[in-house]
């Protein structure tokens, strides 16, 4: 008589059998779990687009892999985005900050990224699209209700590094935005 013939043995084999199946459940239930949580940590939860944390994490990839690709970033400020709350409410500047952010994502091409970078920022990397592209593409989205951002840009080269790029098209922004705010007074 073989040992696996015998009774206990069947029911270890059985049992263990279900125990494999119940794990294998609930791996598929974590593994589920954790992709939600990575498209959660990935995409800002009012706007829908790219998060600060996805922002980041695409800089560092391009930077680690970064040839001599031509790339720009743009830096958009929601101009009065505090008027607006202090003014309409919160939800109103939700809604202006949604808006944005759909504009900025209908604007751009598949391989771009767009993100929130902060309360009121937005970040947009433009793959293939030298200084002058980028100046042209900021021109065309500063029409319409685009006309109360501040935008900044910034391209690698001549920038030495993303980082770089990204420094000069917050500078470029914020000198917009002062400019803006001089211009009202």
């Amino acid at each position: 008589m073989c040992s696996s013939d015998l009774p206990e043995h069947k029911t270890e084999t059985s049992e263990l059998l279900s125990l494999a199946e119940r794990l294998a459940d609930e791996l598929e239930v974590l593994r589920d779990e954790n992709a939600r949580l990575v498209k959660q940590l990935r995409t800002d939860a009012l706007t829908g687009v790219a998060s600060r944390a996805a922002w980041d994490e695409a800089l560092r990839a391009l930077d680690r892999r970064r040839g001599r690709e031509v790339l720009s970033v743009v830096v958009v400020d929601v101009d009065e985005l505090k008027t607006v709350n202090d003014e309409a409410g919160h939800a109103a500047g939700d809604a202006l900050l949604r808006r944005c952010a759909q504009r900025l994502a209908r604007s751009v091409r598949r391989g771009d990224l767009v993100a929130r970078i902060g309360g009121d920022e937005f970040g947009v990397l433009l793959r293939a699209a030298d200084e002058p592209q980028a100046a042209t593409w900021c021109a065309r989205l500063e029409t319409g209700e685009a006309k109360h951002w501040s935008i900044g840009w910034a391209s690698v080269p001549p920038a030495d590094s993303l980082r770089e790029a990204v420094a000069q098209a917050d500078r470029r922004m914020y000198e917009r935005k002062v400019a803006r705010r001089v211009a009202r007074q």
